[in-house]
């Protein structure tokens, strides 16, 4: 994705995005394998159903998301920071409601990210995608959708004990 060279020259682009989507594939079955069948199967319809929500919203729509991108990335920074409060309170003081309040809030933001994304795709808008670039928003898209799954699961839970 950050090496243009390679995004761009054929066989190479194909190759590294197969990886990186094996590697993506075969960490997210490992994440996963910590949950319930039931939890996983019910963040999978729901993260299907949100993401062809927003997909069909951001084609249709006549806002330009894309101009809210300074937005975006200050509360990507909050999120982040808060992110970060999360996972040492869950860990030192146990709070576990916390990470989920994160979860959720995450989630949200990379909802705006995928339709910003699929607004940056259809072009038309302030800010677009070269079309020789559709290797980045492949991945752009593919990873906005893999980053909602993982953080409606980890807000699903269900955690096994076994």
């Amino acid at each position: 994705m950050c090496c243009e060279s390679v995004r761009r020259s054929f066989p190479a682009n194909l190759v590294v995005t197969g990886i990186l989507t094996l590697a993506i594939g075969y960490m997210t079955m490992m994440i996963c394998s910590m949950h319930d069948v039931v939890s996983v199967m019910l963040t999978l319809v729901i993260t299907t159903v949100v993401c062809a929500s927003i997909i069909i919203f951001s084609m249709q729509t006549k806002y330009d998301l894309t101009s809210m991108m300074g937005f975006v990335f200050i509360a990507s920074m909050v999120i982040m920071v808060f992110g970060f409060v999360a996972i040492i309170g869950g860990i030192i003081f146990k709070i576990r409601w916390l990470y989920l309040v994160y979860s959720g809030l995450a989630a949200l933001l990379f909802m705006v990210y995928l339709a910003i994304d699929v607004q940056m795709i259809m072009g038309g808008k302030k800010y677009s995608i070269d079309p020789e670039d559709h290797i980045f928003a492949a991945i752009q898209v593919f990873m906005d959708i893999i980053y909602i799954f993982w953080m409606l699961l980890s807000l699903i839970g269900g955690a096994r004990s076994d």
